[in-house]
């Protein structure tokens, strides 16, 4: 069938019929079940391909967990974790949403928006953090191990700016069970402890 053709051989019977009837075609589904089964047509479920964020680098040289699993902070501005996290866009692709929140308000106190997964977007990230701020020298910034936090870039920009870099260890970003972060029984980030129940720093 042309239809199912066009659809790159995805459409089973029930989105064949929804278009052969945009075209006028008086149809029903049963019939092209029945037309599609003695041809040997299927339709085939889509599956998006999700982009991985987090690759650990075991290249890279160690950087201790300042935190260990301690979620919390007395003073704005001493510690902040940051994530890296996709947003799906309807034709299919993505952007890459990074963020930088502080442990003691739980506000975004920088972020950026990307079409890639470089390091610049971290750096960015943290660069806004300091304007907003004033000054990075002598925070924490947690992360997991994914290859932007271990980049030579974003070690580079730390040591320029006095930030303690600290990292999980590499196995524990599958063990959700941090304490101590948001309302109890929320959706928690894997590698940092937060809940999505942040806001943008003011």
């Amino acid at each position: 069938m042309r239809v199912w053709k066009t659809s790159k051989e995805r459409y089973g019977s029930p989105r064949v019929t929804v278009e052969l009837r945009r075209e006028g075609m008086a149809v029903n589904e049963k019939r092209v079940a029945r037309l599609m089964r003695e041809g040997g047509l299927e339709g085939r479920a889509w599956k998006p391909k999700w982009p991985v964020t987090t690759v650990a680098d075991p290249e890279a040289a160690a950087v201790p967990d300042r935190l260990r699993r301690n979620f919390t902070a007395d003073h704005v501005g001493e510690k902040y974790v940051s994530d890296l996290t996709y947003l799906p866009l309807a034709d299919g692709s993505f952007l890459y949403l990074t963020t930088a929140i502080d442990l003691c308000s739980r506000r975004v106190a920088g972020w950026t928006i990307t079409d890639h997964m470089r390091a610049e977007a971290v750096v960015d990230a943290f660069e806004a953090v300091r304007r907003l701020r004033g000054t990075l020298d002598g925070v924490i910034a947690h992360s997991n191990n994914g290859p932007q936090y271990a980049s030579l870039l974003f070690r580079q920009f730390c040591e320029a700016n006095g930030v303690l870099r600290s990292r999980g260890a590499v196995g524990t970003s599958a063990d959700c069970q941090d304490d101590g972060v948001g309302p109890g029984g929320d959706r928690k980030s894997c590698s940092t402890g937060l809940t999505r129940d942040t806001q943008l720093a003011t």
